[in-house]
């Protein structure tokens, strides 16, 4: 039996179709990433964390701010700009009291550029906004009066579940009164006062988080490229058995459908391997690219948002996480690959079976991403495509409406634990199908 695994394990790695996605797959996923994130401006957040830490005092705002001035081009030529206003530098501080109307001098200073260089009064105020934007966010990250999750989750359910589903509220309630609990314990414990990297774009100060882990980029989209392997591995293996008719013969006897199981088990082997092979090597280039190491101990809390910093259901740093969603992840790619193999034995044949399987993930799309209030649909929610779909924003269900079903604890474990009963039911009638086939 176990030759027959590893034959059937060749096989599986033979196809050049295999490799060619996973190649594709994992070009593109980099490709988006290197998109979504200036690397000078990260190099220069990663400069500043190794020469102060990842400490994040009001204090080391405006020394980033400064740093900032010093090693980037917008920087330089922010500082080439105030010479014309007879200044060397200027601090933060001095921004804050000008956008506060407590500078008389430099808004007088300011005035007399406008008069003199109307783009360079432009420019500068632009610069000047980025700057406060990052001291704002930051003293925002340090308060919490703004932030009633149990409140913003009353709201929610108020507009989006009838009246009737009782049960979901008596569910959903406890959950957003433990998040409220989580924000105490955020502040209380300073889990908000690390420093992640900045970009000064606008609604960038978490971008840089984000693109690691979500469905359109980096490690988030290999989610997607493994749920396409897994289907092309079992189109490849069970499928390739029904063509020519040839499951009508290898499948009639006992030892014939003990086959079926061993397929399946050299697919989850290879869907699984090669998730965490892409993953592993996605992750080192972030490390060897983007110095994503410098961060690993940072807590997710630090992230700024203009609410404040995102709330985890529980303590996690950056490493921490990426173990987190890296077991997510494979779980949810050895659902579909047995979800797939599933639909192939019921079909009992390879082009319907790959119809069968492009029509499911194609439903799954439209419910999931175009069908209105889909948000209350706690099923389809905990879908290995409604996981997939909310990948980077796992465990912090307040920072997008459709994910406000996370605030449920062990909301990832339960839908890995019922979809995965799901599939295997899925498995077992296909096998029973067979069964009475050759019966």
């Amino acid at each position: 039996m176990m030759r027959i695994f590893w034959e059937e394990c060749k096989h599986i790695l033979r196809s050049r179709l295999l490799w060619c996605v996973a190649l594709l797959g994992f070009f593109a996923s980099l490709y988006l990433h290197s998109v979504s994130v200036d690397p000078s401006l990260l190099t220069v957040s990663n400069g500043f964390v190794r020469e102060h830490g990842t400490s994040f005092t009001e204090q080391d705002a405006d020394d980033f701010v400064l740093y900032y001035l010093e090693h980037t081009e917008h920087g330089k030529e922010v500082q080439q700009e105030l010479k014309q206003l007879g200044l060397s530098t200027i601090t933060p501080s001095q921004i804050m009291r000008y956008q506060r109307g407590e500078d008389p001098e430099l808004a007088e200073r300011l005035h007399a550029l406008r008069e003199k260089d109307e783009s360079a009064y432009e420019y500068l105020m632009y610069e000047f906004h980025r700057f406060t934007r990052v001291l704002d966010q930051m003293a925002d990250n340090r308060t919490k009066e703004n932030i009633d999750l149990e409140k913003q989750g009353k709201s929610w359910m108020d507009s989006l579940l009838p009246p009737e589903e009782e049960w979901k509220r008596s569910l959903l309630q406890p959950a957003f009164a433990a998040m409220q609990d989580r924000v105490e314990d955020v502040f209380a414990t300073g889990e908000n006062q690390e420093f992640f990297p900045y970009t000064l774009q606008k609604g960038g100060y978490n971008d840089w988080f984000w693109t690691l882990f979500r469905m359109n980029d980096g490690l988030g989209f290999l989610w997607g490229v493994s749920f396409l392997l897994s289907a092309i591995m079992v189109a490849r293996s069970l499928g390739g058995s029904f063509r020519a008719h040839r499951g009508q013969l290898l499948y009639t006897g006992r030892p014939g459908r003990r086959l079926i199981l061993i397929k399946m088990a050299a697919v989850l082997t290879i869907s699984g391997l090669l998730f965490l092979l892409l993953t592993g090597l996605m992750t080192l280039l972030y490390v060897l690219l983007y110095h994503i190491d410098l961060y690993w101990h940072v807590p997710v809390a630090s992230l700024l948002c203009e609410d404040g910093p995102a709330i985890p259901r529980f303590a996690v740093t950056l490493l921490q996480y990426w173990w987190f969603q890296l077991g997510v992840g494979l779980g949810c790619v050895l659902i579909m690959a047995l979800l797939f193999g599933g639909v192939m034995a019921l079909t009992k044949n390879f082009y319907v079976g790959s119809a069968m399987i492009a029509l499911l993930v194609t439903g799954f799309v439209i419910l999931l991403k175009m069908v209105p209030g889909i948000e209350s649909s706690l099923l389809l929610m905990s879908s290995p495509m409604g996981l997939f779909f909310h990948t980077g924003f796992l465990l912090m269900p307040f920072l997008r409406a459709s994910t406000l079903f996370t605030a449920l604890p062990h909301f990832e474990g339960y839908s890995l634990l019922v979809w995965g009963l799901i599939t295997a039911i899925v498995m077992t009638l296909g096998l029973w199908r067979m069964r009475r086939a050759a019966l």
